[in-house]
């Protein structure tokens, strides 16, 4: 029991006397002043969501950002009656940037999946949401670098 509580204690003091800090801590060096949405309405909403927080920090490197996303929902493949068995879920998302300089950078992201025809089109129809959900926070982190990362 000594052994344990001790081995504790120890790994207590080495982790927090080590320097460590999280990459992604929340705490981002610019604010978004300007977010304009054009697209996939059900992504931008979760994209809105996901970069809103962006939005009320108060830094002096300001990004006025226009986001055009495209969704596609491809079939794959289809059974020997012609309904679809497998879909191709695409987002293709382009961001205009511009800072506080009037400088524009462009940057275009995309992302795949590939999903399964379900019997229940409702539960399809779920699925398919949470993906756009997926997608957006994926996006989102994604473009924070990206911003994190223009000087």
């Amino acid at each position: 029991m000594i052994k344990k509580g001790s081995f504790l204690i120890i790994i207590f003091f080495l982790n927090f006397n080590c320097g460590f800090t999280p990459i992604y801590s929340g705490s981002a060096d610019f604010q978004i002043a300007k977010l304009e949405l054009k697209g996939d309405n059900a992504f931008n909403n979760f994209l809105n969501l996901s970069l809103k927080k962006y939005s009320n920090i108060t830094k002096s490197t300001k990004y006025e950002i226009t986001a055009f996303s495209d969704y596609e929902k491809k079939i794959i493949s289809k059974n020997s009656s012609g309904t679809p068995t497998e879909y191709e879920l695409i987002i293709i998302v382009t961001f205009e940037i511009e800072n506080n300089d009037g400088l524009v950078a462009k940057k275009i992201f995309e992302e795949k999946i590939n999903m399964e025809s379900l019997d229940s089109k409702f539960e399809e129809k779920n699925f398919e949401r949470l993906q756009k959900q997926n997608f957006a926070i994926i996006i989102s982190t994604k473009l924070i670098s990206e911003l994190s990362n223009i000087r």
